[in-house]
């Protein structure tokens, strides 16, 4: 993943960006490091996202500037139109030189939504809670996390995952942006309630997410053999599941995309189950 300028040209230009990004946050090529992509029950079941690019350095001081989007869940599960957003600051410190990371905020709550919908000055950790959230595959397996933050933060710095949080630094909405995009003043509450009509470009930024949530469902609902039509049975499904070789949370450590694609194929047809019992019974012994 090459780096990507902290500095806008606008928010169509945030919308390209931050479709590059969240898919460099979502999958992976490399199936070894499919435990360092954001797990897709996180996605299907956050409020909202907010993609960012900063870049911090100095040499006495210190400084942080970025640019870049948030949207929000809608009701009827559609993702809202894109507003732009800014992130800039100050400090003192002995840091030489210069870092760009590129960071993804997943809204777990809808009160992590409205205080982006505000349009004020959101200061992360303090208005808001943001911790570092979990990524892989366990996590999808493990189920639900039940105390999730109102914000889980993830960042890249030269294509790797780094531990570089944004807690204490304050967000703002680009209203300019917003106005010179939509073509008249609209706040980011109209946009991410929904009042505005989503924009055809933002339609690359949708896909997506919907590529790695679809994705997500077909290789659950793909190894587990769920009825997804009925969720109160899917606990109970899964248990009867648990004689089939299908993907499980021991072997999920080192799985690949290939042991995914194998686990979605149907189980052996009854036949060959009972020609492979037949073989295991012993012989009867002659009278």
């Amino acid at each position: 993943m090459g780096l990507h300028s902290p500095l806008s040209k606008g928010l169509e230009n945030d919308i390209e960006k931050a479709s590059k990004i969240l898919s460099s946050f979502l999958y992976d090529k490399e199936a070894q490091y499919t435990d360092k992509i954001i797990p897709g029950d996180i996605l299907e079941r956050c409020k909202g996202i907010a993609v960012l690019t900063v870049i911090k350095g100095g040499i006495l001081w210190s400084g942080r500037a970025g640019t870049g989007l948030v949207i929000s869940r809608l009701p009827g599960g559609e993702w809202s139109a894109p507003s732009a957003i800014a992130t800039a600051g100050v400090g003192f410190g002995g840091q030489i030189g210069a870092q760009i990371t590129d960071f993804v905020m997943i809204l777990n709550t809808e009160s992590a939504v409205k205080a982006f919908s505000r349009g004020g000055n959101i200061t992360l950790g303090a208005n808001i809670g943001v911790a570092a959230g979990p990524v892989g595959r366990n996590a999808e397996i493990g189920g639900s996390i039940r105390e999730a933050a109102a914000i889980y933060s993830y960042s890249k710095s030269k294509g790797l995952f780094a531990g570089i949080s944004l807690e204490g630094s304050g967000i703002i909405e680009r209203k300019d942006a917003n106005e010179k995009f939509y073509g008249s003043k609209v706040s980011a509450d109209e946009l991410l309630s929904g009042k505005i009509e989503r924009p055809q470009q933002a339609q690359i930024l949708y896909d997506s997410i919907k590529n790695r949530t679809d994705y997500y469902k077909k290789s659950i609902t793909g190894s587990l053999n769920l009825n997804t039509d009925n969720p109160k049975n899917i606990s109970e499904q899964k248990e009867n599941s648990s004689d089939q070789e299908k993907i499980t949370p021991e072997k999920s450590e080192n799985i690949s995309f290939k042991e995914i694609i194998a686990a979605e194929q149907p189980s052996q047809s009854l036949e060959q189950n009972n020609i492979s019992q037949y073989q295991k019974q012993p012989e009867a012994k002659a009278e």
